[in-house]
């Protein structure tokens, strides 16, 4: 055989040498993703102000998954965008939105040996989130709000082997926050201030599908689409309470994974 036949025919194996051990042995990978995303925001608030607008950011994470054994990963996230709508009034209203979070995790990861190669992988870790949402010309008063606290995270990883090169899951993911704070500055009317806020569970719904750009499977395009609730309970505050808000948002995230 010629020598460049043999050197096309070790490459090949090397290629489908993973897929080989992926289908005895389950998973065995870390994975590195980097992408893009897209969201559609509606806040609102219990005072009558709603807003609405679509934000863009960057994602980006790492993972590392093992068929019967521990998981770990850490996973970040930052949106911004401008938002307007009107306050009960019917004033207008106009903002800059930034949103940022950031986790580790740690799990364990359970699989089926058999095609579809089914996996779960339930999860506990924490982070911290902060929101920032600055109110500009033609809002009445150019008020600005962060909101920030650290959490503690829960939820699972699911995954399926579709066949054909494409991936399929679903993923939910949880955050508990501790002790948030939202602090007001900017006001011309009051000096600035920090208000409390009750917890209430936030949660995120993914559905990734992947599809295997290489044979050996070690680099994907994953879209993403997701819906995530993020709801702040009232809280009495001084100089002013703390009302209820509720924000949801719809997106779908682009990512470029790279599997070792």
């Amino acid at each position: 055989m010629k020598p460049h036949k043999v050197s096309v025919v070790l490459l090949s194996l090397l290629c489908f040498l993973p897929l080989v051990i992926y289908g005895e042995e389950g998973l065995n990978r870390k994975e590195f993703t980097l992408g893009g995303t897209v969201s559609y925001l509606k806040r609102e608030k219990s005072g009558g102000s709603n807003q609405t607008g679509t934000l863009g950011g960057i994602r980006a994470g790492f993972d590392r998954f093992k068929r019967y054994s521990w998981y770990i990963g850490a996973e970040t996230e930052a949106l911004w965008g401008t938002l307007r709508g009107h306050n009960r009034f019917q004033d207008k209203l106009h903002s800059d939105f930034i949103s940022f979070w950031g986790e580790g995790r740690f799990g364990y990861t359970f699989q089926s040996k058999c095609f579809p190669y089914l996996a779960f992988t339930p999860f506990i870790g924490g982070g911290f989130l902060e929101e920032n949402n600055n109110f500009s010309s033609p809002s009445p008063i150019p008020i600005h709000f962060r909101t920030h606290a650290p959490y503690a995270a829960g939820g699972f990883f699911s995954w399926i082997d579709l066949g054909s090169g494409f991936e399929g899951g679903l993923n939910l993911k949880l955050k508990l926050p501790i002790d948030p704070k939202c602090h007001v500055h900017n006001d011309p009317m009051n000096p600035p201030s920090q208000q409390l806020i009750n917890e209430r569970l936030l949660w995120r719904i993914e559905l990734p599908l992947s599809y295997r750009l290489n044979p050996c499977a070690s680099r994907l395009v994953t879209i993403s689409p997701f819906w995530e609730l993020r709801s702040y309970g009232k809280r009495i505050n001084y100089p002013f309470d703390f009302l209820n808000t509720r924000l949801n948002f719809w997106g779908v995230s682009v990512l470029y994974v790279i599997r070792i």
